[in-house]
């Protein structure tokens, strides 16, 4: 949650006590994943919005 909130990987070590960075910016990855996929997914179903309305068909 720390993660998907925004924290910095620095702000997960200190509140879940790692000491290992790696550690914690699997988190932070992870995070940012999930992150990208859905601002794809977002851009995605904004083109075939924008498209529909256009009165095109939506292309892959």
């Amino acid at each position: 949650m720390l993660a998907k909130g925004g924290a910095t990987t620095r702000q997960i070590m200190d509140t879940l006590g790692h000491t290992d960075i790696q550690h914690a910016e699997l988190y932070s990855r992870e995070a940012e994943q999930e992150h990208l996929v859905r601002a794809g997914m977002d851009a995605v179903v904004k083109l075939v919005e924008r498209r529909k309305k256009q009165g095109g068909e939506p292309n892959g």
